[in-house]
């Protein structure tokens, strides 16, 4: 199958949306795919500056350029100039902003976590856009969904908002969460000594990794480790990925690493080890449209505990990939829930065990690839392309 990939930034850019559009990328080239690449689409320099600059000011709230019609319409310029060049039989992106004004006779599928209607009042740069932004966003955001031939969620939060928005029809949409963005996985006798050997440390390491320190939930989790500690229990919290300020009390709790970029070996590495020695991971985020960092977790058997916020739930699988309470569960739940864990042997080495087989056989993106690769056929077939 020739495949042609639009997206708004590099294909290839590991750092970009946590390393997922270039594990995408390569998913579709180890399915022995000819893939062509349209990177940067982003539309007028000039525009964006404007919209994002001068009408946010104007307007005294947000205006997203990336959802304006005069910014969407020139990046269709581009795109349609661009594709021109290539022999495809099927588009594929991530962003759906990409296929706004597409008129393709080809079909096109869009592989992503989140619409605009469920990130609005959500997440928190989606809150305080202008009337206009809130307008044209759910407007393209609709238009490209029409135009898609199949729609990928990467949860069945993402999905039912698409319904609920934009009234999407079922047979037009699939749940297909994404695979981990760390290379590398133990094997199930790895997983059984891991937590063995996690299980007789005296001191239990947490880990915590995020970049947004307060959106992932980071001062509820450390709240919930300085209860336990004054509890006498011996945990720790390792903070990975950002540097928040604590108080005296809180630098007993918790220790910070700092951030490991996953573009060079040292980063990965170090993250492997974390994951290897870990207790637990621990983020309750606030916000979240998937949370890779999860099926990270699950890929070492490292159990999760987490807050059932947006698309959590397709990956950390309550009681199989880790333990999940309510989006507005206190720091209190979280340190009943983690005494429990620290109290039962037998439950958490049954919950690392089922943690890693959930790594090793649905978070990996060989086995989102097999998934992918039949709904792609779906759209040629239904298109009645012959590929």
């Amino acid at each position: 199958m020739k495949i042609l990939f639009i997206n708004d930034k590099r294909h290839d850019d590991v750092k970009n949306w946590s390393g997922t559009t270039a594990h995408m990328a390569e998913m579709l080239e180890k399915l022995g795919h000819q893939v062509f690449y349209i990177d940067n689409l982003t539309g007028s320099f000039f525009l964006r500056c404007f919209y994002r600059g001068v009408m946010s000011l104007l307007t005294g709230k947000q205006v997203k350029a990336n959802r304006e019609p005069a910014v969407l319409k020139s990046m269709a310029r581009r795109r349609d100039r661009v594709k021109r060049k290539y022999d495809y039989d099927l588009i594929f992106t991530p962003n759906s902003m990409c296929l706004c004004y597409l008129k393709d006779r080809k079909p096109s599928v869009l592989y992503t976590d989140a619409t605009y209607g469920g990130m609005e009042g959500f997440y928190p740069n989606f809150t305080a856009v202008s009337a206009r932004t809130s307008r044209y966003g759910n407007y393209h955001e609709k238009m490209a969904l029409q135009t898609c031939s199949r729609i990928i969620y990467a949860s069945r939060w993402a999905k039912q908002t698409a319904a609920d928005c934009y009234g999407i029809p079922e047979e037009k949409m699939r749940v297909v969460p994404f695979g981990a963005n760390l290379d590398g996985y133990l094997t199930e006798a790895e997983v059984e000594d891991a937590a063995r050997n996690r299980w007789e440390q005296p001191e239990k390491e947490i880990l915590f990794v995020g970049v947004d320190w307060e959106r992932k939930g980071g001062p509820k989790a450390l709240k919930a480790l300085c209860l336990l500690r004054k509890k006498g229990w011996p945990v720790k919290l390792r903070i990975v990925g950002c540097s928040p300020s604590l108080t005296a009390e809180e630098k007993e709790a918790a220790e910070i690493t700092g951030y490991s970029d996953k573009r060079e070996k040292a980063g990965r590495e170090r993250l492997r080890e974390l994951y290897r020695k870990s207790f637990l991971f621990f983020m309750p985020s606030l916000y979240e449209c998937a949370g890779i960092v999860y099926a990270e977790a699950a890929g070492w058997g490292l159990p999760s505990v987490a807050a059932d916020a947006g698309g959590v739930s397709d990956i950390v699988l309550e009681g199989k990939s880790g333990r999940l309470l309510s989006a507005d569960a206190d720091a209190e739940a979280y340190a009943a829930l983690l005494e429990q864990l620290l109290t039962d042997r037998d439950g958490y080495l049954e919950l690392c065990r089922t943690a890693g087989i959930c790594g090793r056989e649905l978070f990996t993106w060989e086995h989102v690839g097999e998934q992918v690769d039949r709904i792609l056929k779906e759209a040629l077939d239904d298109q009645g392309t012959v590929h």
